[in-house]
């Protein structure tokens, strides 16, 4: 698979929408919607040297970082500026930051793509951790800066 794969697949997800906030919901709605939580590497807490948006595009699955890297490199390539964001939410966790119509609207795939229960990921979509209440965000997430 070529790299370009990332740009035809934020065209695809973005393709007719008009709205920076639409392409934004877009991009975290193929991303919630299309990878799997890999409850395996996040108990083994595995890092590989060659995960990137493009792995994950292909693979369909990953854990919080993979979740990031997709979603901003989506933006990315959509036009948007969008940051990988690294910080806590019960533990080390990672989300995305876009810009907006001139503000920055948080948003975790992760978050919003369903549930691990005994051991194995459940897709169960929610729109709460698009571009959620900062106070509401705060309860759970606690961000530590920017990764890139």
């Amino acid at each position: 698979m070529r790299s370009s794969n990332i740009i035809d697949k934020a065209e695809e997800i973005t393709a007719g929408l008009a709205s920076d906030r639409e392409k934004a919901r877009a991009v975290y709605q193929f991303v919630a919607r299309h990878i799997a939580y890999d409850v395996e590497k996040a108990e083994a807490d595995i890092f590989n040297i060659d995960d990137s948006a493009l792995s994950v595009l292909e693979s369909g699955a990953g854990i919080c970082q993979d979740y990031a890297f997709l979603a901003t490199a989506l933006l990315r390539a959509s036009g948007m500026e969008a940051h990988y964001v690294e910080g806590f939410a019960g533990e080390r966790h990672a989300w995305v930051e876009v810009m907006v119509d001139g503000d920055w609207l948080e948003m975790d795939p992760t978050w919003g793509a369903g549930y691990v229960r005994d051991g194995e990921f459940h897709f169960h979509y929610n729109e709460d951790y698009f571009d959620p209440d900062p106070a509401f965000l705060a309860e759970t997430h606690t961000r530590e800066g920017i990764m890139y």
